[in-house]
């Protein structure tokens, strides 16, 4: 059973009466099982893909946990998307800007659990530090000393064109990406989600602790994706035993 399968079942089971389980669970396997395979199939852009399973799963367990959304809850809920994709584009117009003026350090996080959540922080010019969120922020939080940001400019010169080594580990609706801009090229240091990895170069993970160090929302998907596995894996073994 893939990964987010898993953990959707178990959050169902969390939340149904024991007698209700033996009914209820098996069905709902099929609803997200139908749902992976629309998005395995989906050819749209990524984000669009990821909207439609958050749709499709979010459906798929409603059945099981409360009654249909009202007509008004579906709209609000329209609008909410319409309002992150709007901000999203917003989000990357200000990431375009800042990389044409000189190096960035990026983490960037989408889609993660049943609402859409587009958060993340960039380090741009001179070393200010701005952070944005899924309540469509975006401010600056900070600012690096001119010698930190001398040394993490440096640090980009010195990654190769290696390609990021990772590994797939399974379905998974969220996306986090580390990375650096350098003269309108783009370098991936770390990435979770579907795929897994993180480079090996001395300088990706001196960068990578650097974007950690200023970055709140990138610490704080380090360990939210550690407890994801392990309810994950938990939840698994314990699918395969009934």
């Amino acid at each position: 059973m893939p990964a987010l399968v898993a953990l959707l079942v178990g959050a169902i089971l969390l939340n149904l009466p024991g007698f209700a389980r033996c009914q209820t669970v098996p069905q709902a396997v099929l609803d997200l099982q139908a749902c992976e395979k629309e998005y395995q199939a989906d050819v749209r852009e990524q984000q669009d893909r990821l909207a439609g399973f958050n749709e499709c799963s979010r459906r798929a367990v409603d059945k099981t946990t409360r009654p249909p959304l009202t007509e008004e809850e579906m709209k609000a809920m329209r609008q909410k998307q319409e309002d992150a994709q709007r901000f999203e584009q917003t989000v990357r117009g200000r990431l375009a800007a800042l990389r044409d003026a000189d190096v960035t350090l990026e983490f960037s996080s989408c889609c993660a659990g049943f609402n859409y959540i587009f958060h993340g922080c960039v380090i741009g010019k001179g070393g200010s530090v701005y952070l944005y969120d899924e309540k469509f922020n975006f401010s600056n939080s900070g600012q690096l000393t001119a010698e930190e940001y001398n040394k993490a400019s440096e640090l980009a010169t010195k990654l190769t064109n290696k390609v990021l080594a990772a590994r797939r580990i399974g379905f998974d609706a969220a996306k986090a990406q580390w990375s650096v801009h350098r003269n309108g090229v783009g370098n991936e240091l770390k990435v979770m989600g579907d795929i897994e990895g993180e480079r090996d170069e001395p300088a990706a993970r001196e960068l990578v602790d650097l974007i950690n160090a200023w970055c709140p929302s990138a610490r704080s998907t380090i360990e939210s994706r550690k407890r994801i596995r392990t309810i994950q894996e938990r939840f698994g073994s314990e699918l395969q035993k009934e």
